[in-house]
This record gives structure tokens, sequence and C-alpha cells, in this order.
């Protein structure tokens, strides 16, 4: 079985420690085939592993953002000082 698809749209605004540790949890999912979007208001930001945008405006329109931009029907939405389990995004497509 090929695994399932699943858009994860993190909204990033400033303190890049917290988000690495973040791409870091999320890029080591397991059970899923993860498509990364990160939605940022900083300029300088740059990372060649995700969906990478700029947006100054604040949380909803960064997420209404990712929404758009999302190639899943399984959308996610994290912010960047959260971290998450090997197995947690298939635990929620299960749903």
């Amino acid at each position: 079985m090929e695994a399932p698809p699943v858009s994860v749209v993190i909204c990033h605004h400033a303190g890049r420690a917290l988000l690495q540790r973040c791409l870091a949890s999320v890029g080591g999912s397991q059970g899923v085939t993860v498509q990364t979007i990160v939605v940022t208001s900083d300029p300088t930001y740059v990372n060649p592993d995700v969906d990478l945008y700029f947006l100054e405006d604040g949380p909803a329109a960064k997420r209404n953002l990712g929404v758009f931009k999302a190639q899943s029907d399984t959308l996610i939405f994290l912010d960047d000082d959260v971290e998450v389990s090997p197995y947690c995004f298939y635990e929620l497509w299960k749903f």
C-alpha cells in the first residue's frame, strides 16, 4: 500500500530554532507522504526542502494561503513551536 498524502501547513513569524525543531519532527513522519508548506513573515528565511511562501499577515491569512497551496485532501495545521511524534500524521489520517 502506498503511503497516503498529507499537507502540513506551518505558520512562522520569528524564531528559526523553533521552526527547525518543528520541521525536523515533521520530516521524521512515518506512514504518510508529507507535503510541508511553510508560510513565513521572515523574508530572509530560505529552505529548499519545503514549499515556502512569504506573507506578512497574521496566522489566519497564513493558514488560508497554506490551504490554497495544499495538494492533499488531508490538511494539518501546525504552529512553528510544535513538535510531532513519527506516527502523529498517520494516526490523524486514519480518522
